[in-house]
Formats: structure tokens, C-alpha cells, sequence
């Protein structure tokens, strides 16, 4: 269990209007430990409570009962455990990317329409249905040598974060000396599936990031980050050999501790051409 000590810093807090989520923080090596040796699904509960909140006028209260039910339909993707965890990231970006098409569609309050019956279709979907996103994934399908190549430019962004702590300089230097002995990063992890650890990461995130979207409208954006930050310890895990919840308490002091990285990254995965949802779902899809 957690200690008393820990009762305010490993909780993230943040508010929508009156709604207030706590979330745990992965920069807590007790956090990480405790969720990543997790064999059952995350569950995230809700309760009601009464007390003082920020007013509803601060946001569009619609819209962010919308991006709750998102949220909630991402999750499920994300924690379906009949699939691989490769094709259900691969999921969860077209889920994004069919939502993000639908939000810019027009008005807001006619998009919104637009996602609740595509919230509704999707998770009535067939197997049919399930089938045809297979195919969407071939077609997408790169050469190794391709796939290789993006999976290297993902890698060279590491390199861009500011450095915040000493033990992410030491990760770099070692992931420099890895490079320098002609390693191969994509022979070394992407063929190694992703185990139990990264559904919880990629909900973990999900749920962190999804109902900010509540403020600029970007759900693909909140989702591919979240499918970068699996995809990075995936490579550096593979590459380095450090066990990933210690990995994963220094990758996320890098994030969740720099407001400018965490900016920085969303601008990334957002403009950057390899970040482009299809080649992304390329990165992660193994057939």
C-alpha cells in the first residue's frame, strides 16, 4: 500500500468544471511497481461527493460527457484482451482518428450528435466489422526495412526533451552507446510482443489525457501520444534491458514533471509527418 507520506505527491489532480479526477503518477517507483505487477484490469472508480467546485461555465459540459463516453469506449478497446496489444493500440488510433473526423465535421453540437451514434455503431460492431479493420491494417503494412526506418525516427525524438533529471541524461548516453555499437533497435524490441505492463500503461494514459481535450478539441492528438509514450519504453526496454518499471518512473519524470515536454510532445505527435495516424498504426501493427 501506499504510505502516508506519499498521500498528495504520486495523485495528479485535475479539474473539468466541478468534475476533479485523481490519477496516479508512474514518476512514483511504488506507483509503477504496484500497477505494472497488476494481472487484473485496471478499474477506475467514480463517486459522487458534495462540496465546492470550479463553476460548469468553465468548460462546454456536453462536451465533456461526450469525451467521457470516448474515454470510457477507448478503455474497453484498450483493455480487450482477445486481441494482441499491438493491434489494440492500432484500435485505438482509428477509434481516435473516426472521432477526431467526426468532432471537426461542423458545429459542435451537431458533431457531437455525429460521435454519440458512432459511440453507439462501435460498440455494437460485428466481427465483420472487426475483419474489415484487419484489412485496414495490411493495407497499411510496411516492409521491415520501412518499418524499421520509423520506428528509427520515433527513437531520435528522445533526444529533443529537455532533460530534467541526471538518470534520463544516463539513459541517453547509454542508448548512444547501444547506437554506436550498430544495434539494430526494431530486431531488438518490436519483435518481442508487448506483455500485460503496456495495457496498463496505455489506459493508464488514456485516461489521463483524454478529457483534456475538453479545452482544445484534439482527441487523435491526446491518443497518438499516448501510443508514443507505449511505443518508446517498448523500444528502450528492448534496447537497453532496464526492467520497465524502473524505466517507466524515469521516462515519466521527463513528461509529467515538464510542462514545456509534455507541450512539446503533443505539438509533435500532432504536426509531424511520421506521426500521421496511419503511420503510426504501421509502427505498432504486426500481421
Amino acid at each position: 500500500m501506499i504510505s502516508k507520506a506519499c498521500r498528495l505527491y504520486p495523485r495528479h489532480v485535475e479539474e473539468y468544471g466541478s468534475r476533479k479526477e485523481w490519477s496516479l503518477s508512474f514518476s512514483c517507483p511504488e506507483v509503477a511497481r504496484i500497477i505494472l505487477s497488476r494481472q487484473e484490469p485496471i478499474i477506475f472508480a467514480e463517486k459522487m461527493s458534495v462540496g465546492k467546485g470550479r463553476p460548469d461555465s468553465e468548460i462546454d459540459r456536453d462536451f465533456l460527457e461526450v469525451l467521457l463516453e470516448i474515454r470510457r469506449v477507448a478503455i474497453e478497446i484498450g483493455q480487450d484482451r482477445k486481441f494482441t496489444m499491438e493491434r489494440r493500440m492500432a484500435m485505438v488510433l482509428a477509434f481516435a482518428h473516426d472521432v477526431q473526423k467526426r468532432l471537426d465535421s461542423g458545429k459542435r453540437e451537431n458533431s457531437l450528435g455525429k460521435i454519440r451514434k458512432y459511440l453507439e455503431r462501435f460498440c455494437c460492431r460485428t466481427e465483420a466489422a472487426d475483419k474489415k479493420f484487419e484489412e485496414r491494417c495490411r493495407a497499411l503494412q510496411k516492409s521491415e526495412r520501412d518499418r524499421e526506418n520509423l520506428l528509427l525516427k520515433y527513437r531520435d525524438t528522445f533526444y529533443e526533451f529537455a532533460v530534467i533529471e541526471n538518470k534520463w541524461k544516463k539513459i541517453l548516453s547509454r542508448l548512444r552507446r547501444w547506437e554506436a555499437g550498430g544495434r539494430c533497435m526494431e530486431k531488438d524490441s518490436s519483435k518481442a510482443a508487448c506483455g500485460l505492463p503496456y495495457e496498463h500503461i496505455l489506459v493508464s494514459y488514456l485516461d489521463l489525457y483524454l478529457p483534456g481535450a475538453v479545452y482544445d478539441g484534439d482527441v487523435l492528438s491526446k491518443v497518438k501520444l499516448t501510443v508514443y509514450h507505449c511505443l518508446a519504453l517498448h523500444m528502450l526496454e528492448g534496447a537497453l534491458g532496464i526492467p520497465l518499471e524502473r524505466l517507466i518512473h524515469i521516462y515519466a519524470r521527463e513528461i509529467e514533471h515538464s510542462a514545456g515536454n509534455l507541450e512539446y510532445l503533443e505539438e509533435m505527435v500532432k504536426n509531424r509527418q511520421e506521426f500521421d495516424v496511419n503511420e503510426m498504426i504501421a509502427s505498432v501493427y504486426i500481421g
